[in-house]
């Protein structure tokens, strides 16, 4: 039998003023009154908005059965090694903004039943190769908005369970093939505002679930026909504000159920007139500030084209004849 002494466990009032505040808030008990048994049965702890700066393991013995810890818009610079050990059933992380610069590798190892953890607006450049290597739990990761420059191939290895990833506004440049293999039920992936220049005709071949791709705002000026080939039920597709200058005619050829794309900002000046063909629940296409002059004229026909969907062409330099076959086609669903 382990037996944890009064001494040990030392009392509540003594740990970091912000932590020892939380708990008295959270169990409605004076910090003198806390013992191992009332932090044993507490599921959720936060300590948000409250400039705590370091995360050491003595202010947080005793939460063995937390499950979910929120720390977020914080000024955390430091996390001791070993530090979320304690937490063997959390299931919800939030360390968004705060000033994390690196994490040690296998720090969340042993935080098995993980399943959503945000550390989104932090400083990281380099994620460690096992940071999430006991995280087969995980659902939503969200890693927006810091300074990474490189996802290893094999960083989400296993995560078969994950439906959302972050990866926006970082430093990304390239994506190894393979980057992505086992994310077998991901349905949001957001790679938007990075630095990305080209992407792996089989980037997305491992994830048949996806319905949401954002890569606006990349440097990226050319894109495998067959880089959503494998996404069937593909239903949102972010491109714009890239140096694009040609869309391939058959880049959607197999996303039946896409309901919005986003050609915007690009430098295209045509499109092939099959490029919308088959999609039966298109809503509305962003053309809007390329440098489109001319139109064929099936590209917007019944039969290459959703009878009720939208189209915005403004701030194209279209010819006469294509400005005025858009019209006739599109009537009151075009926006110029």
């Amino acid at each position: 039998m382990i037996f944890i002494s009064s001494y040990c466990f030392g009392s509540v009032c003594e740990r970091h003023p912000l932590v020892t505040n939380a708990l008295v808030e959270s169990l409605n008990e004076s910090c003198q009154d806390i013992k191992v048994e009332s932090l044993s049965r507490l599921k959720s702890l936060s300590i948000a908005y409250k400039n705590l700066k370091f995360l050491k393991k003595k202010d947080f013995i005793g939460l063995k059965n937390l499950e979910s810890l929120s720390l977020q818009f914080n000024q955390i610079k430091e996390i001791e090694d070993g530090f979320f050990k304690a937490f063997p059933k959390l299931r919800k992380l939030n360390l968004r903004q705060n000033q994390i610069t690196s994490l040690a590798p296998g720090l969340l190892s042993t935080n098995y039943y993980l399943e959503n953890l945000d550390i989104g607006q932090n400083k990281i450049v380099e994620l460690p190769l096992n940071l999430f290597s006991g995280n087969f739990s995980l659902t939503e990761l969200r890693l927006d908005q810091n300074q990474i420059e490189r996802i290893q191939k094999d960083l989400l290895k296993e995560k078969r369970k994950l439906k959302t990833l972050a990866l926006g506004v970082n430093k990304l440049s390239i994506l190894e093939t393979g980057s992505f293999d086992d994310l077998t039920s991901l349905e949001n992936i957001s790679l938007y505002s990075n630095e990305l220049r080209y992407l792996p005709y089989n980037l997305f071949l491992s994830t048949p679930n996806l319905r949401e791709v954002s890569l606006s705002l990349n440097r990226l000026i050319w894109l495998s026909p067959s880089l959503f080939s494998f996404n069937t039920v593909l239903e949102r597709v972010y491109l714009g504000g890239n140096p694009i200058r040609s869309i391939p005619e058959n880049l959607f050829q197999e996303n039946h159920k896409l309901k919005e794309i986003y050609l915007n900002y690009l430098e295209i000046s045509s499109l092939g007139k099959r490029t919308f063909r088959n999609q039966k629940d298109l809503a509305i296409v962003y053309l809007n500030d390329n440098d489109i002059t001319e139109l064929p004229a099936e590209l917007f026909s019944r039969e290459n084209f959703n009878d009720s969907a939208r189209v915005n062409l403004s701030k194209n330099p279209l010819s006469e004849k294509s400005l005025e076959m858009a019209k006739e086609l599109l009537g009151r669903r075009l926006s110029l």
